[in-house]
């Protein structure tokens, strides 16, 4: 087709005549909507760019248990989306003498996200602090792993729901008013 009416075919179509190979004998051009194809293209590189961010969890070997419970629930949520996360554990002044503690607070963050993630780097003392490096673990779904790792609470909701058996009925009860003491 002559340059001249793949030209005039673009514009009445309202879209631009756009050369593919110029190397080519004859030269390939496409008709397209140009500002469409470099938007797509910036969009595909940006997604293929995308690296996991490196998140930081801080604790602190006396941390309360409802503290550690929202640290860890951040911490699931940043493997869910793909994030590595180093967890610090801080000591200050004697409470470097109790390993003990950070090392119940690391068992206890690698038995919540053992379906989640696995271990880069094993917790170890860095000065005065403990760091436990985590990356999530690729080719599983979120959802089959936040099942995995909280098997009580799903299992718990199902068995409520589906146990009516042993649900009690008002109409079973024998209760009388003149049983009652006043």
């Amino acid at each position: 087709m002559p340059f001249w009416q793949a030209l005039e075919m673009a514009h009445s179509q309202g879209m631009r005549l756009v050369e593919i190979n110029g190397q080519a004998t004859p030269v390939v051009c496409r008709i397209m909507d140009y500002g469409k194809f470099v938007f797509q293209q910036n969009k595909n590189k940006k997604s293929q760019k995308k690296a996991p961010k490196l998140k930081e969890i801080k604790l602190r070997p006396v941390t309360d248990e409802g503290d550690f419970q929202v640290k860890l629930r951040n911490l699931i949520g940043f493997l869910e989306k793909g994030d590595k996360v180093k967890v610090t554990l801080k000591f200050r002044g004697r409470e470097i003498a109790h390993q003990e503690l950070a090392d119940n607070l690391f068992a206890q963050i690698l038995e919540a996200t053992a379906a989640l993630a696995h271990v880069d780097s094993p917790p170890k003392l860095e000065g005065k602090q403990m760091i436990l490096l985590l990356s999530p673990k690729t080719g599983q779904t979120t959802q089959t792993a936040v099942k995995a790792a909280n098997p009580g609470s799903t299992q718990a909701a199902q068995d409520a729901v589906s146990d009516e058996d042993d649900l009690i009925d008002e109409d079973d009860l024998d209760f009388d008013e003149d049983d009652t003491e006043e």
